[in-house]
């Protein structure tokens, strides 16, 4: 006989019921009745201790003042068990026992006696203000016991539960026909007590009285005669707990939700009896026996030791080192190209290109095909930008008509929006208080009059932290070539360098740094303070890049479009991918996984934090580093 194994079994079993007989939260606002072993509802007393039972126990007090001498707990609580039901009106659970016996007042042969392992079923619910219990049982053989195989006795039946702090007791009857032994009926009382851990990880002091009230014809007298009190223990109520060791596990790196075995030894063999942690982070077990575990990494676990624990005994392993990634979420539009504000996937875009982020987290979006700028919170809620008294130049036009095909967007520190007005061919700077005007150039004038600038098809716009404007343009600078346009904050226009193919995102650093995506040529271009340019990364590895941002710690991020992927150039030059399969679609989940369609604009809040324009998607995507 195992009986260390399937007390384990049972503890657990039983402290997953009665996990909540400390603290409830569904019925705080319902009346509870006081329940004491002798002012039981009267539907408690006619349904179990009815005018049928036995002559010498048909007094409640003496019943159960007898039972109590001879072993067994019968817990007097104020209250009935407090009992969470997890968002509906009944729980039930499944145990194994094995027990003997301890006391029996027809054959005190029996006392010490080892009697069958039996599987029990419980269901807890609440009626009418009263914790009942629907319970049912057979045995399920074992070669310890040969002379309980597998449904010899079995029977069922509905009582009602009493306790207090941690002690429980549950009162149910076996009616005739429901109970069964070799085929010969019998009716009998089943009273079963115990107390729960204070951490609800174990059950001790498990008793079960019979009290047979009748049977059907049994010439050989095989079961219990009417009147038999039978009192049984677990054959292990003083239940240890044997040492926890973790020999090794694999893998020993991995980001969340990898599976990770851990062998060893005293794991138990119920997930929910196992706690694991990865550096102090609770990881959900999937799978567990006496020597392995297997489990999934906790997200934010960060790299430490891996712990064990089963009831009080814990034992730890160095080290599991966590790799970050990136998650890729949604956080507006539903896929749909349209115009439509409001929250998450119910807002809708119409091919989104560039995209910013302000000191606040707001995001900023070219809403291309919607010819609007769009405005995103932290929340995903979507509103419309809106022009509230536009300069000089736009009095007559409709706010609608405003931009013409917008691609590029950025924000300064001060709140300021700039766009990349692309088929308008203009610079649009809006303020925070909704005025908007039109960059100008000032190097060119007449007396005190600026004549505005003339782009050719602007596509990416960025603005350093000197309120400097830098515009990817179409082919407006002396040559008549692409080129990177500087506009000072006065309005001096100046060429950076000339691009021979069409460039697109621009990104600054806060050393005074360029940085271009070179859509054309599938390039990162750099360009310093001082005008030197340099490629970053293999000259194989973009495939027509749109969007680029840049951290505080001068990683560069890249939108790579035509790859449907994000990556990163670190200083060192090294290019990694952080998102993305490479094959065009839509898909949230862990960086490697997900799935993007074109993406083009990129806004960099931190390492942590990360939003991309999915332009053919119609989806605005957020990237959190976990």
């Amino acid at each position: 006989m195992k009986p260390s194994t399937t007390w384990s079994h049972f503890i657990l079993a039983w402290g997953l019921i009665l996990l909540n007989f400390v603290s409830c939260t569904v019925f705080d606002d319902v009346p509870t009745p006081v329940l004491t072993r002798y002012d039981f509802p009267s539907e408690v007393l006619d349904s179990i201790f009815t005018r049928d039972i036995p002559k010498d126990i048909r007094n409640v007090d003496n019943f159960l003042d007898k039972i109590v001498r001879n072993g067994m707990a019968i817990h007097e609580g104020n209250d009935p068990p407090e009992i969470t039901f997890n968002g509906s009106n009944s729980v039930g659970k499944k145990y194994t026992i094995e027990h003997d016996c301890i006391y029996d007042e027809k054959v005190p042969a029996n006392v010490d006696s080892l009697y069958g392992k039996y599987e029990e079923t419980i269901l807890l619910s609440n009626q009418q203000n009263t914790f009942v219990a629907d319970v049912s049982y057979f045995s399920v053989g074992h070669d310890d016991y040969p002379q309980f195989p597998s449904g010899l006795d079995r029977g069922s039946g509905t009582g009602y539960v009493s306790g207090n702090n941690n002690n429980f007791t549950i009162f149910y009857k076996v009616e005739e026909g429901n109970g069964v032994f070799d085929n010969i009926p019998y009716q009998a009382l089943w009273i079963i007590s115990g107390t729960v851990s204070e951490n609800a990880r174990e059950i001790t002091n498990v008793t079960k009285c019979l009290v047979m009230l009748g049977k059907g014809p049994d010439p050989e007298d095989k079961i219990a005669n009417r009147g038999t009190i039978r009192i049984f223990r677990d054959v292990n109520p003083d239940w240890i707990q044997p040492d926890v060791a973790i020999s090794d596990f694999s893998p020993t790196e991995g980001p969340y939700d990898t599976e990770v075995t851990i062998n060893g030894s005293g794991f138990g063999t119920v997930n929910d009896s196992v706690k694991v942690m990865f550096n102090n982070k609770e990881a959900k077990v999937l799978e567990a026996n006496p020597n392995q575990l297997r489990v999934e990494v906790p997200k934010g676990a960060d790299t430490g030791p891996i712990a064990v624990q089963v009831n009080d005994k814990i034992d730890s392993l160095n080290t599991f080192t966590y790799i970050k990634v990136y998650t890729v979420s949604t956080l507006a539009g539903n896929g749909k190209p349209a115009f439509l504000d409001g929250s998450g996937d119910i807002a809708m875009f119409d091919h989104p290109y560039g995209i910013a982020v302000d000191t606040d987290g707001i995001v900023y979006v070219a809403d291309t095909g919607n010819n609007r700028i769009r405005k995103i919170t932290p929340e995903g809620e979507v509103s419309t930008l809106t022009i509230s008294n536009q300069g000089p130049l736009f009095q007559s036009i409709n706010v609608d008509a405003i931009f013409n095909n917008p691609l590029g967007v950025a924000v300064d520190a001060q709140g300021n929006i700039y766009v990349a007005d692309t088929e308008s061919n203009r610079i649009r700077k809006i303020t925070t208080t909704g005025f908007m005007t039109t960059l100008q150039n000032c190097t060119f004038s007449k007396g005190t009059e600026c004549f505005t600038a003339f782009f050719n098809q602007p596509s990416g716009i960025a603005v350093d932290n000197l309120s400097n404007v830098y515009v990817a343009d179409g082919g407006n600078n002396d040559n008549k070539e692409p080129s990177i346009l500087k506009i000072t904050e006065t309005g001096i226009i100046s060429t950076l360098t000339s691009i021979s193919q069409s460039p697109s995102g621009v990104a600054t650093d806060t050393q005074g740094n360029v940085y271009v995506a070179d859509k054309g040529n599938h390039l990162i271009r750099k360009i310093t303070p001082e005008g030197v340019i340099s490629t970053l990364g293999g000259a194989t590895q973009f495939n027509s890049p749109s969007g680029v941002g840049v951290d505080a710690e001068g990683n560069i991020y890249v939108a790579d479009t035509e790859n449907h992927q994000i990556q990163r150039i670190t200083p060192s030059g090294e290019v990694s991918t952080l998102a993305g399969t490479g094959e065009e679609g839509i898909l949230d989940g862990i960086g490697s996984t997900a799935r993007f369609n074109n993406s083009t604009g990129i806004a960099i809040v931190s390492q942590d934090t990360i939003y991309v324009a999915d332009y053919q998607n119609h989806l605005i995507r957020k990237m959190i580093l976990e």
